[in-house]
C-alpha cells in the first residue's frame, strides 16, 4: 500500500529474477492478482484452512476463488 506503481513494479521484476536465478521465494501479497499472476503455486486460506491450491494460474482462474476474493475470475487470456 501507498509505493509507487513504478516502485512495484521494479519490486516484481526484482522477486522474479531471483527465482529464475532458482531461489524459493515465499510472497505473502496483499494484491492477490499481481501475487498469483508472478507465482509458480499459490495457496488461498479462509480461516486458517487452505481454500484451494494449485499453480498460480489455476488459483487466479478459479471461478469460485475469483468471485469470493478477486472480485470475478481471470480469464485464461
Amino acid at each position: 500500500m501507498g509505493i509507487a506503481p513504478i516502485l512495484v513494479e521494479r519490486i516484481y521484476e526484482t522477486i522474479a529474477e531471483i527465482n529464475r536465478q532458482g531461489t524459493t521465494i515465499l510472497l505473502v501479497e496483499q494484491n492477490a492478482r499481481a501475487g498469483l499472476r508472478l507465482s509458480s503455486h499459490g495457496v488461498v486460506m479462509e480461516s486458517g484452512r487452505v481454500r484451494l491450491s494449485g499453480s498460480g494460474r489455476e488459483v487466479l482462474e478459479n471461478p469460485e476463488i475469483g468471485a469470493l476474493y478477486l472480485g470475478g475470475a481471470v480469464g485464461a487470456g
